[in-house]
């Protein structure tokens, strides 16, 4: 039988997935047991769970086939914001890839479309779903075209004045 603690955590990582949280943060050495966790969770709420890795690609856990080939970090992020599949969707050790600026701005843009799209909802009073995301999504202009001109004077500043980090 679970301890109280963890239904209490079940419970809590259910609440989160209810509210619709567009990221859920889980670091854990016991993978198999919080991809379970997940799935009990998600299965409650009719949603499927698609887990990716840069080895194996995206995969539904309920199939042992590929979706996806293996894709770069860059394209995992891609598909999660295009996808038109409501869903859970585990990225499975990518925390070596928040070091990339790109990643942490596409996961920022992702989880922004998603308060967007349930503040609209909230507004139009419907219920938020994949529609919703996807538009929102379509409207997004990535900060690298609103402030080209800003980041390029910055680089352009920066580039006498400090050295690079690699």
């Amino acid at each position: 039988m679970p301890s109280q603690t963890a239904l209490k955590d079940e419970h809590e990582l259910e609440l989160l997935i209810a509210s619709r949280f567009p990221i859920i943060a889980i670091e854990t050495h016991e993978e198999q047991r919080a991809l379970e966790l997940l799935k009990r969770c998600a299965s409650r709420r009719d949603l499927p769970v698609f887990t990716w890795s840069i080895t194996g690609g995206w995969k539904s856990t309920s199939m042992q086939a590929p979706l996806t080939t293996p894709l770069d970090p860059p394209s995992a992020l891609r598909h999660v914001a295009q996808v038109r599949q409501p869903g859970v969707y585990v990225l499975l050790d990518f925390h070596p890839f928040l070091g990339d600026p790109l990643h942490v701005r596409s996961g920022a843009e992702i989880e922004q479309s998603v308060i967007c799209a349930l503040y609209d909802s909230r507004a139009d009073q419907c219920a938020a779903g994949t529609a919703q995301v996807a538009a929102e999504i379509a409207r997004t202009r990535p900060l690298s075209i609103v402030m080209a001109e800003r980041i390029a004077a910055l680089r352009a500043w920066a580039a006498d004045r400090t050295v690079n980090a690699d």
